[in-house]
């Protein structure tokens, strides 16, 4: 969670540039790549702190909090991932949505 990560108090400035910043920065980052797929084996401890560093200057950390942050932030990175994934799948196959297109959801009778 969010709340893992080193911010200092009060938390909720930090929070808020996670959602603004941080996450459409790793979202530009995985844009460069021709096959989005393969940026879940680049993401590395390197990537993360990079953004990490230009995004929270302020934040400084030593050698063993560095290491924890990096770890937490690609966890966090996949976890959220797989969940916009998941509920963009879900969204789409939502028995309401095939209204929009005149098909009958599954057990329907139109």
């Amino acid at each position: 969670m969010v709340d893992d990560l080193p911010f200092p108090l009060p938390r909720a400035a930090y929070s808020a540039k996670w959602q603004k910043v941080f996450r459409p920065t790793l979202l530009s980052w995985a844009s460069t790549f021709s096959d989005p797929y393969a940026t879940n084996t680049q993401l590395e401890d390197t990537v993360v702190l990079e953004m990490w560093d230009l995004i929270y200057p302020d934040i400084d950390l030593d050698e063993e909090e560095r290491r924890d942050t990096a770890l937490k932030l690609v966890y966090l990175v996949s976890v959220t991932a797989c969940y916009h994934y998941q509920e963009s799948v879900t969204y789409i196959f939502r028995p309401q949505t095939f209204s929009m297109t005149g098909v009958p959801a599954l057990g329907q009778v139109p």
